[in-house]
Formats: C-alpha cells, sequence, structure tokens
C-alpha cells in the first residue's frame, strides 16, 4: 500500500522516538559501515527517520527491516554520487574508449542475423 506522504500518514512523535531508540543504533552502524564517514551516517540516519515519519515505509510490517533496507539504499545512493564525481575528474580519453566500444558494440549486434 503505498502512501500519500500527508500529515495523516505521518507517525505520532512518540512513536518515532520510540522507534528511533529502537533502530538509530542499528542503522547509523550499517550507514557507517557502507560510508566510512561518520558525520554522512548520521545524515543517512536522519533522512531514513524524516521518510519514515512523512509515512515512506507504505505500512510496512516490519519496520526493522524497512529502517535497514532503507538505510542501505541510502548509503550506497551517496556513494555511487561519490564515483560519479571521481568518474567525472578522469581525463576525457575515457569517455572516447566508451564510445568505441559502444560502436563496436552495435556494429557486433547488428551483424546477427
Amino acid at each position: 500500500m503505498a502512501t500519500t506522504g500527508t500529515s495523516a500518514d505521518r507517525l505520532a512523535p512518540q512513536s518515532l522516538a520510540a522507534l528511533y531508540e529502537q533502530h538509530a543504533g542499528r542503522c547509523f552502524g550499517l550507514a557507517n559501515h557502507l560510508c566510512g564517514d561518520q558525520d554522512r551516517a548520521a545524515e543517512i540516519v536522519q533522512e531514513v527517520f524524516i521518510d519514515l515519519w512523512h509515512g515512506r515505509a507504505g505500512g510496512e510490517p516490519d519496520l526493522g527491516c524497512w529502517l535497514a533496507l532503507h538505510t542501505h539504499r541510502l548509503a550506497v545512493e551517496w556513494l555511487r554520487q561519490g564515483s560519479a564525481g571521481s568518474r567525472a575528474a578522469r581525463p576525457a580519453t575515457d569517455d572516447i574508449l566508451t564510445a568505441d566500444l559502444g560502436v563496436a558494440a552495435r556494429q557486433l549486434l547488428d551483424s546477427i542475423p
């Protein structure tokens, strides 16, 4: 069941606080392990619990599982953004090689009957 993220879907502050007490440590540990950056891990945990508060768990029956999966997804997203930034700093020859491989792959595919 998808939620709209309206105020009616939000958790009560007391419920959110209890869930935070119960799960924030594990979420932080996971994010820190994946990112290797305590400040970013803390930001990810904040994002996860804000999303939970806005009702984005979609009625998930196992919130612990949703919290872990959402933490993992946000950490991987952050890592990928960092990888994309380092890719932008590579020499243009990488793009040329990639383009050449794309052309060769297209020619190979076109030659298949």
